[in-house]
């Protein structure tokens, strides 16, 4: 008999005999290799002899692995934790396979692939971000599979993920609108609450408020968000306030700001204030029933008031909603004046109370009276002063008012009158140059509307504002040394004043303490007059002879003859009522004296020659032009143009004045001016040039006749005024 003996699991398996010697061992049971890999058996076969006799051979059998078992996930029941607004690895599968071989090899795989991934270790991995304020929790499903070639197994396994917050918001105020509180609310008062969310977390307690800018009237608990207030409210002083909130989160990496409106409620609080106390009133007796007299006016600073007029006299009555007060009862025999009453008003929680006195007085109905004097002002009154008073006179109150019978609005604009004293003042500069008299027309009315009218006249008194000023300063006439007549007026100067009146009538008079022999000014026109003192004028031409003869040793046959100059000096002034205003200007006069040669028939070819000379000038300068072109071209003879002078200086304080103008040459390489001095001659008012710091000869600069202002060939013009030859004898004056 064979048999299987011995072997491990030997119940497993027995030895059946299929055909003669030949047998095989087939298995009792199911075996599986993830149990028993592998079993040893022992095959015992034996005769039936006697004594039995066996033999014993021992067998290994290996179990084949089928894939008969699925990978097992060991943490499927496990959540993993993962932070928002990250990505990577969250998780790693835990899994296995009872098989072996091909059949035990694990491939990992998940089902959403655009959020996650996972490696053949089993990590998985977080591709895109969550967000926790959008999702709180997740899962994600991952499959692990064998590699069976036949029959492949797999198991699945869904994954919690749990999101964790992290702070990536910043809080968001609730806006509360227009918070209103009322101006009467004690101290530390609720005003409002502030409210806050932050969705990165449910807890509100973590949140911070805070003020910005200015709390010195509101403040805000930090947690709890209480705005209240620090001082008292009065809405009359300011109605309306503005602060500016903050709220910051746990971490205080973030916040956000509000502007917050609060407007302050009025509440009746203050009381009504008349605008005018007390109320004083005059009134004829015979005013009529009904007559308005006043209106009181009052005025509450709390809003939505209403103001209610009372009054308690049997005489008058009030409206209380307008406050206009009016007559109730006849006035005429009241008992006693002024008449006194209590006026109220009333804003339904607080009264004030003033007072109204009205004076009665006797009126005997007639219009009034109206006098004035004479005014008259300066034109140097400051604005605002007083021309004068115009009266009114009337047994009832009287109000004055001005007209004008012009429509000039100038005019009308230079005088106001106070309309209770009739007080006339001025509002303009007044001008007496343009108006020395204003019109003006005083009115006076009563209250009964009857009036009557004065006319004021104003008379504007001068001042003496401007000085009289010359025509020019420098005056110059022409006479002889022997006259005829008494006097001979050889000149007049003449001079103007802007003002008007006598401020604006002249006098002229010489200046010199010391006046000048044989001259007279005329005070009223300024004429310069001559008078006959031939002795003395016969001295004065010797003299002035002897004198230039000194200074000059040649005096050319073409010079006038001898002359003598008379400086005068003149003064014009003003004549104000006040010689203490009085202005006043100065000229200068030159008069060139000449000898009297042979009476009036010589003045009279004098006359004639002076025709001629004009003719002969003429002629003359066609000659210079032409003969000085050809001098210049042929033997390069100096060009000299002449600057006129346009002032006289005392240089050296030693009475020589000295001019600035003089010749200018053309020609290079020589000094370009020929300066001219000036020097008086003592006690005489003659005048000496002498050309002096010259390049050129006298031949080159020729001699000097520059009476009428022409040249000859050898004659440049080189004396202006007053005129001087160039070797120093006085030449008559060129107009």
């Amino acid at each position: 008999d064979i048999s299987v003996d011995r072997g491990s699991y030997s119940e497993r398996f027995e030895y059946e005999v299929k055909q003669g010697d030949i047998g095989q061992i087939v298995t009792k049971a199911v075996l599986d290799r993830e149990d028993t890999a592998s079993y040893t058996l022992i095959i015992r076969a034996e005769d039936h002899g006697s004594p039995v006799r066996s033999k014993e051979v021992q067998f290994k059998l290996v179990v084949v692995d089928e894939n008969d078992n699925k990978p097992s996930i060991d943490n499927c029941d496990q959540s993993f934790t993962v932070p928002e607004n990250s990505v990577g690895k969250v998780l790693e599968v835990k899994a296995s396979d009872k098989d072996s071989g091909r059949n035990a090899e694990l491939l990992y795989s998940v089902a959403d692939t655009v959020k996650y991934s996972v490696d053949q270790n089993g990590a998985v991995s977080v591709k895109t971000k969550f967000d926790y304020e959008g999702t709180k929790s997740t899962t994600v499903t991952v499959t692990v599979s064998d590699n069976s070639a036949a029959n492949p197994l797999s198991s699945s396994c869904d994954y919690k993920l749990v999101i964790t917050d992290v702070n990536d918001n910043p809080p968001s105020f609730q806006d509360p609108g227009l918070v209103k509180v009322k101006e009467d609310v004690e101290r530390g008062s609720l005003v409002t609450t502030l409210k806050a969310t932050d969705v990165d977390t449910s807890d509100a307690s973590k949140l911070t408020f805070a003020l910005l800018g200015d709390s010195s009237v509101f403040t805000v608990e930090s947690t709890s968000g209480a705005v209240r207030n620090l001082v008292l409210l009065d809405r009359e002083t300011k109605d309306h306030y503005t602060i500016e909130c903050v709220v910051y989160d746990s971490d205080r990496l973030h916040n956000d700001t509000l502007q917050i409106q609060i407007q302050v409620l009025d509440v009746s609080d203050t009381e009504p204030v008349f605008l005018r106390t007390p109320y004083k009133v005059e009134l004829s007796e015979l005013a009529p029933l009904n007559k308005v007299v006043a209106k009181a006016e009052a005025m509450d600073q709390d809003l939505g008031d209403t103001l209610t007029f009372s009054i308690s006299s049997p005489y008058f009555q009030i409206a209380s909603d307008t406050g206009e007060i009016s007559i109730a009862s006849t006035l005429r025999g009241v008992p006693s004046s002024p008449l006194t009453t209590d006026v109220r008003v009333s804003d339904g929680r607080f009264i004030t109370t003033t007072t109204l006195s009205v004076n009665v007085y006797k009126d005997d109905g007639q219009p009034p009276l109206v006098s004035q004097n004479g005014m008259k002002l300066s034109e140097a009154a400051k604005v605002g002063s007083t021309a004068g008073k115009c009266t009114g006179t009337s047994s009832s109150p009287i109000r004055y008012s001005l007209s004008w019978d012009t429509s000039n609005e100038k005019y009308k604009s230079v005088f106001v009158i106070d309309g209770e004293s009739g007080s006339i003042t001025t509002t303009g500069q007044l001008d007496y140059e343009e108006f020395e008299n204003y019109l003006l027309i005083c009115n006076v009315t009563n209250i009964h509307g009857q009036s009557s009218t004065a006319t004021v006249t104003v008379k504007v008194e001068g001042s003496n504002e401007f000085a009289p000023e010359f025509a020019k300063t420098v005056f110059s006439f022409d006479t002889v040394d022997h006259i005829d007549s008494e006097q001979k007026v050889v000149g007049k100067v003449e001079a103007s004043d802007a003002d008007r009146g006598n401020d604006g009538i002249l006098q002229f008079f010489f200046s010199d303490e010391v006046p000048v022999p044989g001259w007279t000014i005329k005070r009223s026109t300024g004429e310069i007059i001559q008078l006959k003192q031939q002795s003395e004028n016969r001295r004065r031409r010797s003299l002035s002879s002897e004198v230039l003869s000194k200074r000059s040793a040649h005096v050319s046959s073409k010079t006038t003859g001898q002359f003598h100059t008379v400086r005068l000096n003149v003064t014009v002034t003003d004549s104000p009522l006040n010689d203490k205003d009085r202005r006043s200007n100065d000229a200068t006069v030159y008069v060139y004296v000449y000898p009297y040669e042979g009476g009036s028939n010589q003045m009279v070819l004098i006359g004639a020659a002076a025709g001629g000379a004009v003719l002969f000038l003429i002629l003359v300068v066609v000659v210079v032009v032409v003969v000085l072109r050809r001098k210049r071209s042929k033997s390069g003879s100096k060009d000299l143009t002449y600057v006129n002078p346009t002032a006289y200086t005392d240089k050296d304080g030693n009475g020589r004045l000295v001019t600035d103008g003089g010749y200018h040459s053309s020609e290079r390489g020589k000094e370009d001016n020929i300066n001219i001095v000036m020097k008086e001659i003592s006690g005489y008012g003659d005048i000496q040039r002498n050309v002096i710091h010259t390049p050129y000869s006298a031949d080159e600069l020729g001699e000097s006749t520059a009476r009428h202002q022409y040249t000859t060939q050898r004659s440049p013009l080189i004396t202006p005024h007053p005129l001087i030859s160039a070797s120093g004898t006085r030449l008559p004056l060129t107009k």
